[in-house]
């Protein structure tokens, strides 16, 4: 006797809803660089957005067409529309925190910069996340707070920069040099 087992194809297992599948679907199409990348993950977003979705999934695809944009301004507009998903599901995760630290790079408006910098390293620090993109945010923090007269917490910023960056990369990289001169450490 031979058995014949049907596989029914499922959404994927991170996928809440069926109805989002379609936009995993786009998403999982990507192979080229670019323009292609970013119709497919706009084809999902147009999915997210027409079924009324806000999750995760939804947040992390705009904070990806934040990468894939060509123009500052959209760029910032993705990420801003990704934090503000974030903020309504109440996640603060490692993609939040760099969504804040993208769109504080991104900022023309130096309080606006210092502020998303500020909650990107609140949630750094919550996570214990030591990768490059917390060091760079809590360099780039340091830098502002010297700007702003506050020398002490610069100073700890870039301590902790300088200690990520000592981690990952060693003492001999440029990032942990430079910061090494810059605080004096």
């Amino acid at each position: 006797f031979f058995f014949f087992f049907l596989m029914i194809r499922r959404p994927p297992r991170s996928t809440h809803c069926i109805s989002s599948a379609a936009s995993d679907v786009y998403k999982r199409q990507v192979h080229g660089q670019g323009k292609e990348q970013r119709e497919c993950y706009t084809k999902a977003l147009d999915i997210y957005v027409k079924l009324k979705i806000n999750n995760v999934s939804t947040a992390k695809t705009y904070a990806k067409l934040g990468q894939l944009e060509s123009t500052r301004e959209k760029q910032y507009e993705n990420y801003k529309k990704a934090i503000e998903i974030y903020s309504q599901i109440k996640v603060e995760d490692i993609n939040t925190a760099d969504a804040y630290s993208n769109m504080g790079s991104l900022s023309a408006d130096e309080n606006v910069r210092y502020k998303n910098y500020k909650k990107a390293v609140k949630m750094y620090s919550k996570l214990k996340e030591r990768t490059l993109a917390s060091a760079n945010t809590y360099h780039t923090l340091a830098i502002l707070e010297r700007n702003r007269g506050n020398e002490e917490e610069a100073r700890v910023l870039g301590k902790t920069a300088y200690e990520i960056y000592k981690e990952i990369v060693g003492t001999d990289h440029a990032s942990t040099k430079r910061i090494a001169l810059e605080f004096k450490y």
